[in-house]
């Protein structure tokens, strides 16, 4: 009888571990990256169309491959409107008319489109709510804003929460995420932030970022202006803590994301270079 006891005993302590574990496993499952775009394929007994569309993004460059048995398909590059219609992208054709086809296809895509041209004379508003003062937790090539990567002019705003987040230029909404709840601090949730995208007169960008959930107060082509409450900040995709992660940027003639040093206007007078530590207001 000890026995049949000490192995009931046993089985209820590996059954409690094992929810345990399960619990533990379902909490670690990487959350769901950003998936704006929406691909339909048109199919035919001789081709099948690729067709984009979106609800939240109107301007992008996508670039799609497509690899199989008994195709034709040349790579393309789709750049300019997107709308949430369905826009042609790529056209895959039988290579032998009589043989059946497969095939894989692949996208890469940004936000936006080459050809800014910043124009350096602007001065822009700080993204902060006016009568309110914030500090800079990191600046021009901070700890993750590093001299080589396209985000070397990047600031970063500590803010609490749900603190509204201005537009520092005027400009038209080109693409948003506002349905995350998610954040932390690895890698795994790089691509959970909510933000906003803002086009420029002169084909730069504007980027906020980890917005809180459903802390976009604007609309897609939306046109908006510098001082204009346009999100509520938050905690959302890679973060160690909640701020507002503001920069400009443009693509150059082969794509590269490339970041803008800018000049803010502030309470206290232009700032030329924000850094870390320094306390700002509108």
């Amino acid at each position: 009888m000890k026995n049949i006891a000490l192995l009931q005993h046993l089985l209820l302590a590996l059954s409690l571990f094992a929810l345990c574990l399960g619990n533990w496993s379902c909490s670690a499952i990487p959350p769901a990256p950003d998936k704006p775009l929406r691909i339909v394929q048109e199919r035919s007994y001789q081709a099948t169309q690729l067709l984009v569309s979106s609800e939240r993004i109107s301007e992008a460059t996508i670039g799609c491959t497509a690899s199989g048995v008994n195709i034709l398909a040349s790579p393309v590059t789709l750049r300019g409107a997107l709308s949430s219609n369905n826009v042609p992208l790529m056209v895959i054709r039988k290579a032998d008319p009589e043989l059946p086809y497969s095939f894989r296809y692949r996208t890469e895509w940004h936000i936006g489109v080459s050809g800014g041209n910043p124009d350096r004379t602007v001065v822009y508003a700080l993204p902060v709510p006016k009568g309110h003062c914030f500090k800079i937790t990191q600046g021009y090539f901070g700890r993750t804003h590093t001299v080589d990567s396209p985000y070397k002019y990047a600031i970063d705003f500590g803010m609490p929460e749900g603190t509204p987040v201005c537009a520092a230029r005027d400009g038209e909404v080109v693409g948003y995420r506002t349905d995350s709840n998610i954040g932390g601090p690895s890698t795994e949730f790089s691509e959970c932030a909510n933000y906003l995208i803002v086009k420029h007169a002169d084909g730069s960008y504007s980027e906020y970022l980890h917005l809180k959930q459903n802390g976009v107060l604007v609309q897609l082509g939306s046109k908006v202006h510098a001082g204009q409450t346009i999100g509520l900040s938050g905690n959302t995709g890679q973060t160690h803590g909640p701020h507002l992660h503001f920069c400009v940027f443009y693509y150059d003639d082969l794509d590269r994301r490339q970041s803008v040093s800018v000049v803010f206007s502030s309470r206290s007078g232009v700032i030329h270079r924000p850094q870390a530590g320094m306390l700002v207001a509108r």
